[in-house]
């Protein structure tokens, strides 16, 4: 699991896991956020991608996925892969990961 909270947008991946990146800076209520998601720095398709707990869909097969603002103030998105683990400790692994930034009015 990993949260990432921006004041200042880099358009980079920081880690080497799951990650989203946001790839436009949204500034008000009905802008879209662009956004990557990678793991292991390269983007991945059919990752489920919520806002404020609810899903919205998944990742393109080039990672991407836009979500519309609803509200200003902080916004939570999360993307959630899901991967088959080798079915001895585990039957999958569940790797998460927390976008945090703000829009104002």
């Amino acid at each position: 699991e990993s949260v990432k909270y921006l004041e200042k947008n880099s358009k980079k991946p920081i880690s080497s896991g799951l990650e989203i990146v946001l790839l436009n800076n949204p500034k008000k209520i009905g802008d879209k956020a662009r956004l990557l998601i990678l793991f292991d720095k390269k983007p991945v398709s059919d990752v489920i991608v919520a806002y404020d707990s609810k899903p919205r869909g998944k990742s393109s097969k080039e990672g991407r996925i836009n979500i519309r603002i609803k509200r200003e103030g902080l916004q939570n998105i999360s993307a959630t892969l899901r991967k088959s683990s080798d079915g001895k400790k585990s039957d999958e692994i569940v790797y998460t990961t927390t976008l945090n930034f703000k829009v104002e009015k």
